[in-house]
């Protein structure tokens, strides 16, 4: 950060020689260490801020293996506003990235996704406990709340790989397989 502020220091020092100058008679030689400059100070910058939105991203990486799910999307979401910020702040600055900005937001849409992913199989498999119990209705309840869940994620996180028809099949599946456990048992009684 010292160095960093040495560069803005002679970043500004170099603006102040060309105002004196006057920007019509400023020297080329002037003007290019002006751009040398703020090339370098861009690039140290750049070089900074990734280092952070680096660490943010293992650190979720981290978060997301302990299943703290919030944590996890509020520190990508804080590698994401770094990345952005080095790439509209610091255009000279080789840590700019698209990619990696369309990377993080991927990162996030899956962190919002997984928890109600999970949540939907766990009704899944609480609905055939229930079923395998001979609790039909309390059964074919959870599994329509499994179902209503897989569909809220399909609607409202269309780009996440856990929002799919085939996983709203297997629910529906699901919920056939408990009527059919419940008319052979009729049958059966």
């Amino acid at each position: 950060l010292e160095d960093i502020q040495l560069l803005e220091e002679a970043i500004e020092k170099q603006r102040a020689v060309i105002r004196h100058r006057g920007s019509d008679i400023a020297s080329r030689e002037d003007l290019d260490r002006l751009e040398e400059l703020l090339t370098l100070y861009d690039e140290e910058m750049g070089g900074f801020l990734i280092a952070q939105s680096n660490r943010l991203e293992t650190e979720s990486e981290t978060a997301l293996e302990a299943k703290d799910y919030e944590r996890a999307l509020d520190l990508i979401n804080g590698a994401l506003t770094l990345q952005v910020e080095i790439n509209e702040q610091y255009p000279r600055s080789s840590a700019r990235s698209a990619s990696r900005v369309h990377q993080l937001k991927n990162k996030m849409t899956q962190l919002r996704t997984q928890p109600l992913a999970e949540r939907a199989d766990q009704l899944k498999a609480e609905a055939y406990q229930l079923a395998e119990a001979g609790r039909y209705e309390e059964a074919k309840a959870v599994i329509q709340q499994a179902l209503e869940q897989q569909q809220v994620l399909n609607q409202r996180h269309r780009n996440s790989r856990l929002a799919s028809l085939s996983r709203l099949k297997q629910f529906e599946d699901a919920w056939r397989e408990i009527q059919n456990a419940e008319d052979a048992d009729r049958v059966e009684q």
